[in-house]
């Protein structure tokens, strides 16, 4: 290892110190620049810049008061106490005995606020009784017309049942009376005077039939019950094919002997 002498440490003193005179000139030379192009009209700053840190969105109030959108996520007591004393204040009165009807009240309110937009506690609870008002009148209104149709519905029931019985006539005594279709049972009809379903002769299996043509269609004819039958009705199953009777209702043009 070389011994390192006095005049060898000057020298490289002498040289640190010249370097470190060419850097301070570079360095002014440096801000000169710099200013002279920051002074410039169409100076442009090309220096990458930081962007600055977006404040955090407030969240939406979720209790009482306050500015922004008034909302409720979770209404505890003293925000319920909060809305009782402002609701009072317009005479809008919850009462505490009924747990029920302040239970529903309270609902209705946290779901009124937070299905609008409202400023305030204040500006929620001066808009909810008019709210309240009319929900009640609609629900008073639905529950008049529920009982109104049940009312109907029993006054039916207690009405004579108009197919309990069925009085069997006479083409002779149908025809003297003031009848209406019944349009679920053929040969059945509404005895209007009366206040009673009537209806003919029952069927006869044994009775034999005779064929008429009438308004261009052919009919058979029971000889006895009168009873009217289309063109296939001499089968077996003849009733399959009943259509009223003869004299009657729509057949009542039909002329017919009655011995």
């Amino acid at each position: 290892m070389s011994k390192i002498t006095v005049a060898d440490l000057a020298k490289r003193m002498e040289v640190s110190e010249k370097k470190l005179i060419e850097l301070e000139e570079e360095n002014g030379q440096l801000k000169d620049r710099i200013s002279k192009l920051e002074n410039r009209p169409d100076a442009i700053d090309d220096a990458p810049k930081k962007e600055p840190k977006k404040a955090p969105k407030k969240k939406a109030e979720k209790a009482a008061g306050g500015a922004g959108h008034y909302m409720i996520a979770t209404f505890k007591k003293e925000i319920k106490d909060q809305v009782k004393i402002e609701l009072a204040k317009i005479e809008f009165d919850i009462s505490d005995d009924d747990e029920k009807m302040s239970k529903k009240i309270y609902d209705t309110y946290k779901e009124f606020v937070n299905n609008n937009t409202f400023g305030s506690m204040e500006e929620a609870c001066k808009a909810f009784p008019e709210f309240w008002t009319n929900l009640q009148a609609k629900a008073k209104a639905k529950a008049e017309a529920a009982e109104a149709k049940k009312m109907a519905k029993k006054v039916d029931e207690d009405a004579p049942a108009e197919t309990d019985e069925i009085e069997i006539l006479t083409i002779d005594e149908l025809k003297k009376l003031k009848l209406k279709p019944n349009t679920e049972k053929v040969g059945v009809f509404w005895d209007e005077d009366n206040v009673c379903h009537v209806t003919g002769p029952l069927a006869n299996k044994d009775e034999d039939t005779t064929e008429v043509t009438f308004q261009g269609k052919t009919y058979n004819i029971g000889d006895d019950t009168f009873r009217v039958y289309s063109e296939f009705g001499a089968a077996a199953n003849r009733e399959a094919y009943f259509l009223g009777f003869a004299g009657i209702g729509p057949f009542a043009k039909m002329k017919i002997s009655v011995e």
